[in-house]
């Protein structure tokens, strides 16, 4: 069975924002999961490492929403991250 779905691009993406945006916007829900989280500096290291050596430049984009219960925990961390 085929269903022929007509979606387009603006349908389906939103503004994007900056982590400080985002930390702005939604921090009354994620402000506890940014706090607490604490990368592991050695993996961060090999991380540098491995991007330095290829000579690529890495770009995370990271798509959620604020109603999901993963994004609210995950996306604070990458946040952390980058910060």
């Amino acid at each position: 069975m085929t269903n022929k779905v007509d979606l387009k691009w603006n349908d389906l993406v939103s503004p994007t924002m900056s982590p400080d945006e985002y930390l702005k916007e939604f921090g009354d829900k994620i402000v506890y999961n940014y706090k607490t989280y604490e990368p592991k500096t050695d993996v961060l290291e090999e991380i540098k490492d491995f991007l330095k050596n290829k000579k690529e430049s890495l770009k995370i984009m990271a798509l959620g929403a604020d109603w999901c219960p993963d994004c609210n925990r995950n996306v604070p961390r990458m946040i952390k991250i980058v910060k």
